[in-house]
Parts: structure tokens; C-alpha cells; sequence
């Protein structure tokens, strides 16, 4: 009655064997001469491996190097992983000294904390590359289980290969291209570009893809334009681009590129070329690989054109720069390194451990109002307990007043300053992401805008009324009432906790106010945080780059509202505050929202919706919180209770002993620097 699978599973595990598949192509290790699988071709040995999940991409990998000429270390694809995975095989490849680059194709992943483990090891030493395919529920084996929250969970993947330092590529022409300039090209030290070409408008194609790629074009200092300016004539315009001209020479070129190069406000130079009577594709290519011989910032090209400047791209191929058909494909070249480089920053980035002084943090308080919940059986937490969580997690919540029915809260109301916002409370209401779910119909609850007593006791009936329709079964728990808070250039954002099945607790980040709108808007990103990495969070949202262009003031045109008292614990700004301070705010609230998480496993849903951000202050007007079995994260957080003083006996002093971080790396190889090689 057992499946051929489980049968075989029993028979290896019987005498300690290690089983690749089902449904794997096999390995091929060149250097051994070792052709285990069905490919139909032998490649050469080199220094990239290939892993994957399918078994004919493996097959496709091996053709396409062995038309190139590019040289693997190990080709394998492990099927349905009965028992080897890709982890596994990725942690092998991390201590293969014959490997120094890893292609990785990823259809699913089992487990988030052993996928990361396994590419953080590798990632630390080989430049590693992912294709992850399986994007969309209909190309899924078995769907995917959605994760609250988040319309798109392909966030998640590139949040994952960020944070372990990967590049992450789309489409297979990509894969092959990013490969071969990642491996040949020296370190890019920053993200400035220039371009030197004998076409303007060569250089408004490369500029234009550049710029809507999210790059960023070096602008050259006054040296080097005076320098290229003395080749050129009067009417030259100094700027990068460096246009040269139709007639420029081989030579002209060279004296430009070494120019650019030596500019320090430069990282990367492209060089674009068009055949010309003066300049042929061949002679220039000759001079431009020439110059670039011991160049230590990358040099990208591309010689544009058919048969005479297939010439120059063949020299530029045998002498190992990187070269490419058209400008566009360049410039994606050079956006791999920029995203690689950042990842590999993101990489270094070690969350800090948590501040035990902290005065805004009370983690004891937040475990009791948790464990009340628990032990009465409840795992969605009152508006009024989650309201309360976020204050003791160091997260500023607005004032709120309750009413348990509609003559409650208009006592509330006569009490209270006028422009109220009022909010029923249920469960569908109460429940994190509750309104963006079919039960829900994006029903929110809530009426805004409330000058009078008169206005609330209207809305609220009408919310009642509203309730017992939708949801006759639900009991109305009460409701909550807050005062209005709008100014004109106000900027509501979302932030908060979910949990996914594979990857665990995720924060995320986004736009805020209409469920719609806000999970549109969605980034993730894994805890626990630092302040870096939470300010990247923020910055690659849309509701992020509104508060960094624009920043989140209140206009002239509408007088300022009243000043949030200090004891609603608000996070006050100065009226001057830049974009930099409400950044800086929001990120330290995701800090903090990172270190709760590890902090009481137990939260399996925190939404935050809306927080204003405006003159004042970050304020979270909206908060839902969920309980369930506790999750750890899939990033280990910093041990801090590793951590402990000590005394040294000759001396006397103190000293801390701890975990050894990312940052402690260039410590280290001082400290070895100074050992002998009997010491080592």
C-alpha cells in the first residue's frame, strides 16, 4: 500500500543513503568528468554551478554554456526534494572551492528559515543569482495559501533575496546576461554612471532606460570637463553624457574614457559606439579594450549596429569585457551590479539587540494584556487592548474614547472637542485585514467629518443599522470615538505584522487608508529590523516616496490644526521637520515592530491603518490585533541573551563578551592581519 516514493524513502534511510528527487535531472560535475543525468551534451569545467528545481531549465543551462563557452562546476536540479533539497545543495556549493558563482532556479520553497539559512552561507562567498519561476497561482503545482495582507506574495521572494544578499532575475535572456557581467566585472564601488558616445542620440536611449530603471548618472566634476573640453570644439555641451561627436577617433575615445575613469565622482563608465567612417567598430573596440586593460571601475559597451560592428563585439568578447547589442541591455547590465551591490549591503545589516532601558517600551505590560486574552480563550484583541500593545511597544497611538452602545458614546461626545470620527466595533471590524476579506465587502465601520453631538448620534445609528445587515449573526461590541485629524498635506500610511506560511512573521509597509488602496501599496520585509534596512522598507513604497519627494507638511492655504497633546503620545516634530525626520520616525516604529514580533510570538496579525504623517507627528489612528500559536522568525534575531561581562584576572578590566556580527569583519581581519603564521 505504500507509494513507490515512501518505499523508496524507507529503503535508503535503512542503510543511511541520501536520495536526489524524484524527478531530477541528475548531476553533472565537468571537472570529474561525471555526466550522472540524461543531459545530452558534456560542458566544460568552470566556476559556476547551476541548481534548480526543473529538470529540463537544467538541460536548457547546459546547452546554452556549452554555446558560449562558459565553463560549470555542477549542474543539478533536485525535483520534488524527497530528501536532498536546494538548501542542501546550496551549503555544499558555499565551501566548494572550485565554485565562485551559483545560478539558482526556485519553483517553491518548504522552509523559509532553512531556504534563508542556505543562502545567506552561500550569498556571504559566491555571487548567487536567482530565477524564481512559479510566480503566478496558475503556474502552481499547488497554490500557494495567500498571506494576509498582501495582494502580490512575489513581495515576499524579493524581500527574502534582498535581505540574503542574492540577485534576484526575471526572465532567462536576463539570467544569462547578469551572469556574465557579474562575473566578469570588477567591484562597483558606488551607483554613478557615465556615458561616453559619439551619438546623442545613442545616449538619450541609454540615459532614458537608466533613469526609468531607478538609476543614477554621475555628474563629472570640473577637472575632467576641462580636460575633454580641450579635444572639443567651442560649441561642446560639458555634461554626461560625454558626446563626442560623429567624428570622433579611436584615440579621441581613449583620451575621454581615461578621463572619466579618473573622476572620483564616477563608478562605472558605459561606452556606446555607432560605426563611422572615422571611427570603424573593429579599430575602436581595439582601442577601447586597450584602455580599459587595468581599468578598477567596470566598463560596460555596446557597439550598435549589424555585420561591421559584430567586429568589435567579438574583440571585446575574446577580451573579457562585457559588451551588448544595444544600449537598453547595457544599462540592465549595470542596474544587476547596482542591485547586487545593495543586496550584498543588506546582507551585512545585523539588526542591533533591543535596548532594555528603552522608556517607551514595556514588553512585561504587552505580555500581560496578551496572556488575559489567551487565557480567556480570545484571539482577536479588544480596539482598546491593541490600542494599548502598540503604546507599550513605543508605537504612538491617538486618544480614543469608547462607548459600549450609541448613548455611551454620545456621552463620550459631549465631552469631547468637536470634528469627531467615530468607529463600530465587531469582529469583521476588529480583525487585521478583516475589511479587505469577501465577508467584508471593504466595509469599514466608519464615519468621518462629525462637527456636533447631533452628527455623531446620526452616524451611529446608521452604523448600527448598517452592522445588523451585514452581519445579523455579530454582535455590535460598542464603539470608539477620536477626535478629526486632516490637514492638506497629510500623508496616511499602513504599517504593521502578517505571517506567512513559509517565511513566518513579515513586516510590512504601505500606503494608508482605503484596504484597497494600501495592499496595492505593500512591501515586505523580514524581522527583526535595524534602522537601515526599515528605512529601505519605507523608501520602496509608493506612500514612501511621497513623504521623501514631497515631504509631510501641512499647507498654507488651511490653517494648521491644534498641537497633539503630549500625553496621547504622540511622536512630535517640529513644524521645520524635514522628510529625513518623518522617515526616521516611521522606521524606529518598524524597529520596534520587528522586535515585538520576536519578542511575543504569539501576534499573528498587528495592522496599523491608518497612521497619519503629517507637521505634528506620526500618529497610529487604527490599530487590529490577532493571536495564534507562537511562530519564530525566519531570520534568527540577534542572542543578546548570549551576551555577558566579565572581569580579566591580570588586569582587571571589564569587558563584554558577545556574538560575533557582520560589522566585527573588518576588526577581524586587523586582528589576524597582526598574527604570525605560527599564530594562525
Amino acid at each position: 500500500g505504500k507509494t513507490l516514493k515512501e518505499a523508496t524513502w524507507e529503503a535508503a534511510r535503512s542503510h543511511d543513503l541520501r536520495i536526489m528527487g524524484p524527478n531530477c535531472m541528475g548531476v553533472v560535475v565537468p571537472g570529474r568528468k561525471l555526466n550522472a543525468s540524461y543531459a545530452h551534451c558534456m560542458v566544460r569545467p568552470g566556476n559556476v554551478a547551476y541548481v534548480g528545481q526543473s529538470a529540463m531549465l537544467g538541460t536548457v543551462v547546459m546547452d546554452w554554456a556549452l554555446g558560449r563557452g562558459v565553463g560549470l562546476s555542477l549542474v543539478t536540479t533536485v525535483g520534488d526534494s524527497l530528501d536532498i533539497s536546494g538548501p542542501d545543495v546550496l551549503e555544499y556549493l558555499a565551501d566548494d572551492p572550485g565554485t565562485r558563482a551559483i545560478l539558482l532556479q526556485v519553483e517553491f520553497v518548504r522552509s523559509g528559515r532553512r531556504f534563508i539559512s542556505a543562502l545567506h552561507a552561500a550569498a556571504r562567498r559566491k555571487l548567487v543569482l536567482v530565477m524564481k519561476s512559479a510566480r503566478v497561482p496558475a503556474s502552481q503545482k499547488e497554490p500557494e495559501p495567500p498571506t494576509p495582507g498582501l495582494l502580490d506574495a512575489d513581495v515576499i521572494y524579493d524581500a527574502v533575496l534582498r535581505r540574503t544578499g542574492v540577485l534576484r532575475v526575471e526572465r532567462t535572456n536576463e539570467v544569462y546576461s547578469a551572469l556574465e557581467t557579474l562575473t566578469r566585472m570588477s567591484r562597483l564601488h558606488g551607483d554613478r554612471l557615465a556615458i561616453v558616445t559619439n551619438g546623442t542620440g545613442l545616449a538619450y536611449l541609454a540615459r532614458d532606460h537608466l533613469v526609468l530603471s531607478g538609476g543614477t548618472m554621475g555628474r563629472l566634476s570640473d577637472e575632467t570637463l576641462r580636460v575633454i573640453a580641450d579635444d572639443m570644439p567651442p560649441f561642446w555641451v560639458g555634461e554626461n553624457p560625454v558626446d563626442l561627436y560623429g567624428n570622433a577617433s579611436p584615440e579621441l575615445y581613449v583620451r575621454a574614457l581615461d578621463s572619466v575613469l579618473a573622476d572620483p565622482c564616477v563608478d562605472a563608465v558605459l561606452v556606446l559606439h555607432a560605426p563611422t567612417v572615422l571611427a570603424p567598430s573593429l579599430e575602436t573596440a581595439k582601442a577601447v579594450i586597450a584602455a580599459v586593460g587595468d581599468a578598477r571601475k567596470p566598463v560596460l559597451t555596446s557597439w550598435m549596429g549589424g555585420s561591421t560592428a559584430q567586429t568589435g563585439r567579438a574583440a571585446f568578447d575574446a577580451a573579457g569585457v562585457p559588451t551588448y547589442d544595444t544600449p537598453e541591455q547595457a544599462v540592465d547590465a549595470f542596474m544587476h551590479m547596482v542591485r547586487y551591490r545593495h543586496n550584498q549591503e543588506q546582507l551585512a545589516e545585523t539588526p542591533p539587540r533591543p535596548d532594555p532601558d528603552d522608556p517607551q517600551v514595556d514588553h512585561a505590560r504587552v505580555w500581560a494584556l496578551v496572556g488575559d486574552a489567551l487565557n480567556a480563550g480570545r484571539s482577536l484583541l479588544t480596539d482598546e487592548e491593541s490600542a494599548c500593545v502598540l503604546a507599550n511597544a513605543g508605537i504612538p497611538v491617538a486618544e480614543s474614547r469608547y462607548g459600549a452602545d450609541v448613548e455611551g458614546l454620545l456621552a463620550e461626545a459631549r465631552q469631547a472637542e468637536p470634528h469627531f470620527a467615530i468607529k463600530l466595533l465587531n469582529d469583521v471590524v476588529g480583525k487585521p485585514f478583516g475589511d479587505t476579506g469577501p465577508e467584508a465587502n471593504s466595509w469599514r465601520g466608519i464615519a468621518l467629518d462629525l462637527s456636533s453631538v447631533e452628527e455623531v448620534e446620526s452616524a451611529a445609528v446608521e452604523l448600527e443599522d448598517e452592522a445588523r445587515h451585514r452581519f445579523p449573526e455579530l454582535q455590535v461590541q460598542g464603539f470608539k470615538l477620536q477626535r478629526m485629524r486632516r490637514g492638506l498635506n497629510s500623508v496616511q500610511v499602513s504599517m504593521g505584522i502578517t505571517r506567512d506560511p513559509v517565511f513566518g512573521p513579515l513586516l510590512f509597509f504601505g500606503t494608508g487608508g482605503d484596504p484597497t488602496s494600501a495592499m496595492s501599496d505593500r512591501q515586505v520585509a523580514l524581522p527583526p529590523l535595524n534602522v537601515n534596512l526599515a528605512k529601505h522598507l519605507i523608501l520602496s513604497t509608493a506612500a514612501g516616496q511621497a513623504l521623501a519627494d514631497h515631504g509631510a507638511r501641512d499647507g498654507e492655504s488651511e490653517p494648521p490644526p491644534p498641537a497633539l497633546p503630549a500625553h496621547e503620545g504622540a511622536l512630535l516634530l517640529d513644524e521645520r521637520a524635514d522628510t529625513a525626520t518623518h522617515v526616521d520616525a516611521l522606521a524606529a516604529m518598524l524597529v520596534r515592530l520587528g522586535q515585538l514580533v520576536v519578542d511575543v510570538p504569539v501576534l499573528e496579525a498587528v495592522e496599523i491603518n491608518p497612521m497619519i504623517v503629517n507637521r505634528e507627528g506620526c500618529l497610529a489612528l487604527d490599530a487590529r490585533i490577532a493571536l495564534g500559536e507562537p511562530v519564530g522568525t525566519a531570520i534568527m534575531p540577534y542572542p543578546a541573551e548570549l551576551e555577558e561581562h566579565a572581569t580579566l584576572r591580570r588586569s582587571g578590566r571589564q569587558v563584554l563578551l558577545r556574538p560575533i556580527r557582520d560589522e566585527d569583519a573588518p576588526a577581524h581581519a586587523a586582528f589576524v592581519s597582526r598574527l604570525s603564521p605560527e599564530a594562525i
